[in-house]
């Protein structure tokens, strides 16, 4: 199994890519007539707990999308941008030279 750190900007664009497919699903399922409990509304044909508890899972999915996901896209931007021009240079690939006096 490939150990693939969730802090990195893969990571970062991996959670956003979860986020929106998940959002999508959510949205193209209809969840988004649940949030009509917000005024106080229930959704017809649906009981007031299913209409409340869909609605909140399709409020924290949307707020997720609209907050989060720009906020993991710039952070993978940013965290790639850093490793490379922040990393130091690649090490040559002869051998390294040994300091005078070295008695291996």
């Amino acid at each position: 199994m490939v150990n693939r750190p969730l802090f990195s900007p893969r990571g970062f664009l991996l959670r956003a890519l979860v986020i929106t497919v998940v959002y999508a699903l959510a949205h193209f399922a209809g969840l988004r007539e649940y949030t009509t409990f917000l005024s106080g509304t229930v959704s017809p044909g649906a009981d007031p707990h299913t209409t409340v508890v869909l609605g909140v899972v399709y409020l924290a999915l949307y707020f997720a999308w609209t907050l989060g996901v720009p906020i993991l896209l710039l952070a993978a931007g940013l965290f790639w941008a850093a490793d490379t021009w922040l990393s130091p240079p690649a090490a040559a690939s002869g051998p390294v030279p040994k300091e005078p006096g070295a008695t291996n």
